[in-house]
């Protein structure tokens, strides 16, 4: 885990000057924008607006930031029934066009407006049968978890999958964003778990990737991201016993890794922020308190 301070908008205007190239102004720009924090993204587009001004020149790479924003970052997109879901690359059909595997249907997603724009059901193409089955069991298995664990914030999404070697596959996508504004703070989790099956679907090896992201902002500026990657087997006596198995597991891993988190903060608050702080001055004597105190109450009474 580590946390960095964001450049100040004067540091950034110097870099943004003319010397710069457009397409090292399209560059530091997109870099600023895929850094944004939860909830914040158009914040910061409406700072690079005013940094660059010059909106022709950001429209020529805008989609592509709003996209790979969205899809990073795993948003929550709501269906026209009101379901939620993910916009993830494991369910991307093509650049605006994505499956939803729990009601099986393709929508069609505006990356700058983040909304739904339309569905239609998905193909026998874009759907495998043959996982279909394990694919439900663990989706309904992790729905479970995430209503036990997660916040109402929270989706998923849980996909039947082939990879690069034709082996099958399924992948677990959880994100969930909390926003409090009001507090100065906002955040998400991400977590990635893929699964790929033996022939009989009795044993998986599991790789989770998991990624958090917190942004603070009273009285400065702070980001702190944190990303783990985890590999395990998991085993099954059958597709119907495989929900349980798979949401057991990811509970186990999750839950080890938070833990781990907050020891490292409550270290880091104890050693690490603590030795950042000179014990005594340059002078390397202790400034003497309590025999100024006076002295320099009577000297502000006097100016006063």
């Amino acid at each position: 885990a580590f946390a960095f301070v964001l450049p100040s908008k004067s540091f950034v205007h110097t870099k943004m000057g003319d010397e710069l190239s457009d397409q090292e102004k399209l560059e530091i720009t997109s870099r600023f924008l895929l850094s944004s924090p939860p909830g914040e993204f158009l914040d910061v587009l409406t700072d690079v607006r005013g940094l660059v001004s010059n909106d022709q020149l950001l429209n020529q790479n805008a989609l592509n930031v709003f996209k790979t924003y969205n899809v990073d970052q795993m948003i929550t997109a709501t269906l026209p029934d009101g379901k939620k879901t993910l916009v993830t690359k494991f369910g991307e059909i093509d650049g605006e066009n994505y499956l939803d595997p729990f009601t099986k249907q393709v929508f069609t997603f505006d990356h700058v407006k983040s909304s739904v724009t339309s569905v239609r059901a998905a193909t026998s193409e874009e759907i495998i049968d043959e996982l279909e089955p394990f694919r439900v069991a663990a989706e309904v298995g992790i729905v479970a978890y995430l209503k036990m664990f997660y916040d109402e914030a929270a989706s998923c999404a849980v996909y039947a999958n082939r990879n690069d070697k034709g082996e099958n596959a399924i992948v677990a996508c959880i994100s969930g964003c909390k926003l409090s504004p009001q507090n100065f703070w906002n955040g998400r989790w991400r977590s990635t778990w893929t699964m790929v099956l033996n022939d009989a679907k009795t044993e998986a090896k599991v790789t989770g990737v998991l990624k958090l992201l917190v942004h603070y902002y009273e009285d400065g500026n702070v980001q702190m991201t944190s990303s783990k990657q985890l590999s395990d087997t998991w085993t099954f006596s059958g597709s119907e016993a495989a929900g349980e198995t798979i949401a057991k597991g990811i509970w186990t891993l999750e839950n080890a890794w938070q833990a781990s988190l907050e020891t490292n903060h409550q270290q880091m608050n104890t050693s690490a922020f603590k030795a950042l702080r000179r014990k005594i001055p340059v002078t390397g004597t202790k400034f003497p308190w309590e025999k100024q105190a006076y002295k320099l109450a009577r000297e502000l009474t006097d100016r006063s």
